[in-house]
């Protein structure tokens, strides 16, 4: 058979089983990653939520804390003794005084003032109060009790006025109190020691979104402007902090963050964390990097098994492939070794099955095909005995008489007047009539089947009906020859191709017994064929049997004349030499059997192809 075009690369089973196994082993891994990332994700947003939510209520809860401490202890003392404290003198009121700032160190001024506003003693951890120094509370404020104010001082510090009143024992009767000026700074930086990790930051805004605190105190000098943050605008507006996770967003900072609030009710301000999100996604980073190398890993050890298992199993099947070319040039003897005992492996003994029964077929098409030549031998021996009898009693006739005339007569004389040149030229020629007729003889006999040769279509036909010549006079049939002279040759057994015209001709000559009739021979050349015709104007073939005229033994002759062997075998001599044979007949008008084969150049290109037949399934 021809070669077809090798397989491309992504067509390979090989490839395909390879590229399966990776394609399975990734997106499991994938799919798995990405949901066991996403995941991930949640959980770590959770995480991060309630971690940055608890730091934000507990900056707003030590800030209350502080404050309601520092009431609670200064509004204690004041309860005490403050009474006895605004009828002391100066030096009493101020050692009370640094005692209560000794005692409470977020504190750094304390005074205490009279029912007027008046202060009346200050003390300072910054500086030195004399009675110059003392001045006058603002009347609105002589109402209010707890945080009155928050400010900054001069160098930054964020401080809370608090206002701790002294009741008399009328009811809301306030006849002094303390003024406290509250330092947060300690508060926040506390707050951010006990955070531990660097990964964000913490500060404190009021309500109109001034910077209050800051873990970075360069922040706070500067009054850096935090109301982009959508955490601040959120706590400037009056809105819940979301429940379900950080708010992300960009912070004034300019970088993406993920930020909580938490209100700090006693002052009215807000406690903001904020984390940037490259920080917060790190361990998720970190996390999708391990899985890449993981599956890059399985990957790499999957390529390597899959190659394995793609040879293993494809070998077998190239070696099937690699068979079945073999034996469709011929070697029938081929024999596969089974390697595996698995689906392959019956393959692979099916296979030898298969080339075992197709050599049994060959053997037996040959047999049937020897057997054939037999019976035509057997037909042809009656008329070829005939042909060779002639000639032989014709130079028998001559060679006596010609040696009667040698004993009576001079030979010189016989010889001058040209008659024994005569005679001579007579049994030359019937001897070489009777030597072409058992040449041809041997050639359809003798010939080894299988050795294939270029022939001479024109001269095998000659030699064909030399063979047939007696049942051709005795029927009174008319020969017509149409032969290409210019004919180029065909390759093939000649042998089995002289058994395919003989047993075409002779199938010619049954249907012109016994009126005779007219056999044409056509040969010619048609693009890359040899065409031959074989005419004759016997009594055709009925319609509904042309079907049947290449089935094995189907035969329209009377029981004895034939076995229905002769087309079938014909057909596939034919089919062969990679040609076509077509047949075309009426009932009563003759049969037209058409051969085409390829010219020999033709038929070495085109070894083993088939081409479909046309008309009755063979093409023309």
């Amino acid at each position: 058979m021809k070669e077809k075009e090798s397989i491309p690369w992504w067509n390979r089973i090989k490839v395909r089983v390879l590229v399966f196994g990776i394609i399975m082993s990734i997106v499991p891994l994938a799919s798995l990653g990405y949901f066991h990332i996403r995941a991930a994700e949640e959980d770590l947003l959770v995480s991060i939520h309630q971690r940055n939510t608890d730091l934000a209520n507990q900056v707003a809860t030590d800030i209350e804390q502080l404050i309601s401490g520092i009431e609670e202890k200064i509004g204690a003392a004041g309860s005490l003794f403050g009474r006895k404290l605004l009828q002391g003198d100066r030096e009493t009121q101020e050692k009370v005084l640094l005692t209560l700032l000794r005692d409470v160190p977020s504190v750094e001024d304390l005074s205490v003032f009279d029912a007027k506003g008046q202060e009346v003693a200050r003390v300072s951890r910054r500086e030195v109060i004399d009675a110059g120094k003392l001045s006058q509370l603002p009347p609105e404020l002589l109402g209010k009790q707890g945080v009155v104010k928050s400010y900054l001082a001069a160098d930054g510090r964020t401080m809370v006025s608090l206002v701790i009143p002294f009741h008399s024992l009328l009811p809301h009767q306030v006849i002094g109190g303390f003024s406290v000026q509250v330092n947060l700074r300690p508060i926040i930086d506390a707050t951010a020691a006990r955070r531990g990790d660097k990964e964000g930051v913490i500060f404190v805004v009021n309500r109109e979104g001034r910077l209050i605190g800051h873990e970075d105190f360069s922040q706070v000098l500067r009054q850096t402007p935090v109301s982009s943050s959508l955490a601040v605008r959120r706590f400037m507006e009056g809105k819940a902090a979301p429940g379900d996770g950080p708010l992300r967003y960009v912070s004034f900072t300019g970088e993406e963050v993920l930020g909580v609030y938490a209100p700090i009710k006693k002052v009215d301000w807000g406690a903001v964390v904020e984390m940037p999100v490259h920080k917060a996604y790190k361990p998720i980073s970190s996390l999708g990097i391990k899985l890449f190398l993981i599956t890059m890993i399985i990957v790499v050890l999957v390529v390597i098994v899959s190659i394995h298992f793609a040879l293993r199993f494809t070998r077998p099947i190239e070696a099937l492939e690699h068979g079945a070319k073999q034996v469709g040039k011929g070697e029938l003897d081929l024999i596969l070794p089974r390697t595996t005992d698995d689906e392959i492996g019956r393959l692979v003994e099916t296979f030898n099955h298969m080339t075992r029964q197709l050599r049994l077929k060959r053997e037996m098409e040959a047999y049937i095909i020897q057997t054939d030549k037999m019976a035509a031998l057997g037909l042809l021996s009656a008329g070829v005995a005939h042909e060779i009898n002639n000639p032989l009693a014709t130079v028998s006739a001559y060679a006596e008489d010609l040696l009667e005339r040698i004993n009576d007569e001079d030979i010189r004389a016989l010889y001058s007047s040209g008659e024994l040149a005569e005679y001579l030229q007579v049994i030359r020629k019937q001897t070489e009539r009777g030597k072409k007729i058992t040449r041809s003889l041997l050639t359809f006999a003798r010939h080894p089947a299988g050795n294939v040769t270029d022939i001479n279509l024109n001269e095998l036909l000659e030699d064909t009906l030399a063979l047939l010549n007696y049942r051709i006079k005795h029927q009174g049939i008319e020969v017509v020859r149409e032969l290409d002279s210019d004919l180029p040759g065909v390759k093939g057994d000649i042998s089995q191709l002289q058994q395919v015209l003989l047993n075409v001709i002779g199938n010619s000559l049954d249907a012109m017994e016994p009126a005779g009739g007219r056999l044409t021979l056509v040969t010619a050349q048609k693009q890359d064929s040899v065409v031959l015709e074989i005419i004759d104007t016997g009594t055709g073939i009925a319609g509904e049997e042309m079907e049947k005229v290449f089935n094995p033994f189907y035969t329209t002759k009377p029981v004895g004349k034939g076995t229905g062997l002769g087309l079938s075998i014909c057909y596939g001599i034919v089919k062969e030499m990679q040609g076509n044979i077509q047949i075309s007949s009426e009932a009563g008008s003759g049969t037209t059997v058409r051969i085409v084969l390829p010219v020999s150049s033709v038929a070495v290109g085109k070894e083993g192809e088939e081409n479909e037949g046309a008309g009755q399934g063979f093409n023309s």
